[in-house]
């Protein structure tokens, strides 16, 4: 894999803080362990990706939409990006069209980068149980070269599943970086403004995806 596709996966699996619906489950607990969750996860993606050709734009985006369904839980997080008043500020569509910017923009950027394989491989270090229940689970993206770029997820349970609420990229939390970037365009727009960014940016990656 070269440093450009590399560099291109990453940038997915970052943008991908976004989310869905729980089943509850009859127990109480959840169905998988967490390293569970992220494995099937990864399966899927590389799965998409050996693929990429056939399903084209279109299909990754079907193939992709439930697996990002059950992995993140995406009201907490757009929630803490956004802050308390910012979300206040919504009614019951505004936060809905929020919900669904964030969705959108995330499933577009994930089919039409992982657009393709050479190799690639996903490995699971370890799980660790932290604060409040929390479990992060560490893994890995080895390139066939033995080079590998460090990945964590970081879940706790939402309706008796387990939910990602935040990933590190060699160490770094995704979601402090990203409150920062919202922060700073909601004090310059609103957050009228970060939802039309957004919304804005499934158009151009649909546009490019059709004029290629």
């Amino acid at each position: 894999m070269g440093q450009r596709n590399g560099r291109t996966i990453i940038s997915a699996l970052i943008v991908a803080l976004i989310p869905l619906s729980a089943t509850a489950q009859q127990a109480g607990a959840p169905a998988q362990e967490p390293r569970e969750v992220i494995e099937a996860f990864h399966t899927t993606l590389l799965d998409v990706m050996k693929r990429a050709d056939t399903l084209g734009y279109e299909g990754r985006r079907e193939q992709l939409e439930p697996a990002l369904d059950r992995i993140y839980n995406l009201r907490l997080m757009i929630h803490w990006l956004v802050g308390k008043a910012a979300w206040s500020e919504l009614d019951g569509p505004g936060q809905a069209r929020l919900l669904n910017a964030f969705k959108g923009m995330t499933l577009a950027t994930y089919a039409s980068r992982f657009d393709g394989y050479s190799g690639q491989r996903f490995q699971t270090i370890e799980e660790r149980e932290g604060l409040r229940n929390d479990f992060l689970v560490r893994t890995e993206l080895v390139d066939t070269d033995g080079d590998s770029i460090s990945l964590d997820y970081l879940v706790r349970q939402d309706e008796g599943e387990w939910k990602v609420i935040d990933v590190f990229f060699k160490r770094i939390s995704e979601m402090a970086t990203r409150k920062s970037e919202y922060t700073s365009v909601i004090r310059r727009n609103g957050i009228d403004g970060l939802i039309q960014l957004l919304e804005a940016k499934v158009q151009e990656i649909e546009a490019e995806e059709a004029a290629s």
